[in-house]
C-alpha cells in the first residue's frame, strides 16, 4: 500500500524512532523487559513512519521488543535483540526495498549515529 501512496519520483522522509512503553503498573504481564531505570518495566516500540509533503503516509516497519525477542512486521518469528543500531539498519533496508527507486531521507535520533547508516 505504501508503494502506491509514494510516487516513484516523490521524495519521502522516513522517521525511525524507539519509544518506551511503561507497563510497570501491570501485574499480569509476564513478558516485560527492563526499560529506562532498574524499576521500570515494559516494552520498546520501534517504528519507521513514512512522511510525504509533511504528512504521515503510513508505518513501514513496526517492532516490539519483549522477553520473547523482537516481534517484527518484517518476519513471522521473533528476532533476537542485538541493539538499536541493528534495528535501524534492518528498517532502513526494509524501507528501501519497499519503496525502490524513490528518493528517501531517513531521519534518526543521534543515538543512531553510525557510519554504516550514513552510507545508505
Amino acid at each position: 500500500r505504501l508503494r502506491e501512496q509514494v510516487a516513484p519520483s516523490q521524495t519521502a522522509c522516513v522517521a525511525h524512532d524507539v519509544s518506551v512503553l511503561n507497563y510497570s503498573g501491570h501485574q499480569r504481564k509476564e513478558d516485560l523487559i527492563p526499560v529506562g531505570n532498574e524499576r521500570t518495566w515494559g516494552y520498546e516500540l520501534f517504528q519507521s513512519l513514512v512522511i510525504v509533503n509533511g504528512l504521515p503516509v503510513g508505518v513501514a516497519v513496526t517492532e516490539l521488543r519483549s522477553q520473547a525477542g523482537v516481534l517484527s512486521s518484517l518476519c513471522d518469528q521473533p528476532l533476537p535483540f542485538v541493539d538499536h543500531l541493528e534495528q535501524a539498519e534492518r528498517a532502513v533496508d526494509a524501507v528501501e526495498n519497499l519503496l525502490p527507486g524513490r528518493p528517501l531521507i531517513h531521519l534518526l535520533d543521534r543515538e543512531f549515529d553510525d557510519i554504516k547508516l550514513l552510507r545508505h
